[in-house]
């Protein structure tokens, strides 16, 4: 009873009667996602004790390789264009002489705690110690593999004289206030912080947010677009595949390059409204209009039902089809790959 009394009795402090996406609870999707609860996870761990869906195997030691990044890449040079893949969805853009991160994870666990949960299956190619000063962080949303609690601690700790500039969704300030940080923007979907050369666009996404069993989609999520005089990218953060990336393409785009989730899609009738499968990212690929993009979200953290390595090979594998021949690069990094832009 108290459990429910402290449920409904929160109100949306962001509330905009006016937003189809916003609810005086929280926030959701347009049109509104079914929620998935307990009784949709038991169905699913019944499916894989009948053997109707088979559990991932993998082997013990991860087989996908781990390149040092070199860091000397990381001059801040104006000129210097590049992209470097960390795992699962932390990208590092180097653009305009500024670096930016996304969805900073470089923890043991993506999981409330340190000792159970999602364990990092391929390792970080590079500590928070080694990473050079960072000048903007971006956030998606507040899962456990996205939103991590020590790696945002130890990035602000570390940069405790400069931090980093956090843009984040709705919801977050606090939060991050609460771990040391003192730069933190909010914004709603559509909305634009303009600063020196850049402009940071937060986009709408089909996904949802919780962390605990009370704060169900009470933050926002989103997908980001960076822009700056010569160069845009995207970075989409998690999705279901949606007409919205249609219109941020045609609001937005074309994009120079873009990252985008190809892993954790399986079973499809639990996780087609938050994670699209390969072929749909292939369709977020051509409607943002992005010129090259790398498949994110694969690889990392062993989080659903597809064989290990069927991202990476289905990515390669359907973009030779001859539907899909003639469009732009859509390639998968080593973890720890930079690829420079001139």
């Amino acid at each position: 009873m108290l459990l429910f009394s402290l449920m409904s009795c929160y109100q949306n402090p962001y509330f905009d009667a006016d937003k189809m996406h916003h609810t005086s609870k929280g926030f959701q999707n347009i049109p509104p996602s079914p929620k998935k609860g307990w009784k949709q996870m038991l169905r699913w761990r019944k499916e894989r004790k009948s053997g109707m869906t088979t559990a991932p195997t993998w082997p013990e030691v991860s087989p996908f390789e781990v390149v040092k990044p070199d860091t000397v890449i990381y001059s801040k040079n104006p000129s210097t264009k590049s992209i470097t893949w960390f795992g699962h969805s932390t990208v590092l853009i180097q653009v305009a002489g500024k670096l930016i991160l996304t969805d900073p994870h470089f923890a043991d666990y993506a999981s409330p705690v340190t000792f159970a949960g999602p364990k990092r299956y391929t390792t970080t190619p590079i500590p928070i110690a080694k990473l050079p000063h960072i000048d903007y962080i971006l956030i998606s949303h507040d899962h456990y593999d996205h939103l991590d609690g020590p790696s945002l601690k130890a990035l602000i700790q570390k940069q405790q004289d400069q931090q980093p500039h956090f843009l984040v969704p709705l919801g977050y300030k606090k939060w991050l206030q609460k771990r040391g940080a003192t730069r933190v923007t909010e914004m709603d979907w559509w909305e634009t912080f303009t600063e020196g050369a850049f402009s940071f666009h937060s986009t709408p996404v089909q996904h949802w947010t919780r962390r605990t069993l009370l704060d169900h989609n009470r933050r926002l999520w989103s997908g980001w677009a960076i822009e700056t005089t010569d160069f845009k990218f995207y970075f989409t953060g998690d999705s279901g595949y949606t007409d919205w990336f249609k219109e941020i393409g045609q609001k937005l785009g074309p994009f120079d390059v873009s990252a985008i989730p190809i892993g954790a899609y399986n079973p499809r009738w639990f996780m087609k409204n938050s994670h699209m499968d390969v072929a749909e990212a292939i369709e977020t690929h051509k409607d943002l209009g992005s010129r090259f993009s790398i498949g994110i979200h694969w690889g990392t953290f062993i989080l659903t039902d597809e064989p290990l390595r069927e991202p990476p090979q289905m990515l390669q594998n359907l973009m030779q089809t001859t539907q899909n021949q003639g469009l732009p690069p859509f390639v998968t990094f080593k973890h720890g790959q930079t690829k420079i832009f001139r």
